[in-house]
């Protein structure tokens, strides 16, 4: 049951970390969050909503939760190393490190999400964004996951 509850509290921080990134790349390009829900809602894990914000710092504000994730697994692996045997960090690390694969897929079968809407900001192809994420979550030293083809292996022994 506790390991349950480490799955649950590791998914919320790892969307409040998603989220924040989206607030802070409002904050930062001079617009204002008008609401901030780390936690299911409007069909989504999390939400962060903004005015005000500059026509050319959307495609900024559509990446900032992804690269939020990526860069949260810094510190992550850091706290994964010196508490090895907690696995909340290892949950954490996991979710922090297929967000970006996870909304790249969402983003070919839903065009509100994030990664779609970057895409029709800047043009660059889904199917691009879904290749490159992969190829960034293969490539990443993850305890916890081992992707192979189009399957996902969760690591029980670290």
């Amino acid at each position: 049951m506790i390991e349950v509850i480490k799955v649950i509290a590791s998914l919320f921080l790892a969307v409040t970390v998603h989220e924040g990134g989206h607030a802070g790349a409002v904050a930062l390009s001079g617009g204002r969050v008008t609401s901030f829900k780390p936690y299911p809602t409007n069909g989504f894990f999390g939400y962060t909503e903004y005015s005000g914000l500059p026509q050319n710092a959307q495609k900024i504000f559509y990446l900032s939760g992804v690269s939020a994730s990526m860069l949260s697994t810094i510190p992550i692996r850091e706290l994964e190393k010196k508490y090895p045997d907690e696995t909340f960090f290892r949950y954490w690390d996991f979710w922090a490190t297929v967000d970006l694969p996870l909304h790249s897929l969402l983003a070919l079968v839903n065009d509100k999400s994030d990664l779609a809407k970057f895409s029709d900001k800047t043009g660059v192809p889904v199917v691009a964004l879904v290749g490159l994420s992969f190829l960034w979550a293969t490539q990443k030293t993850n305890k916890n996951v081992l992707f192979t083809g189009t399957k996902i292996f969760f690591v029980k022994e670290f």
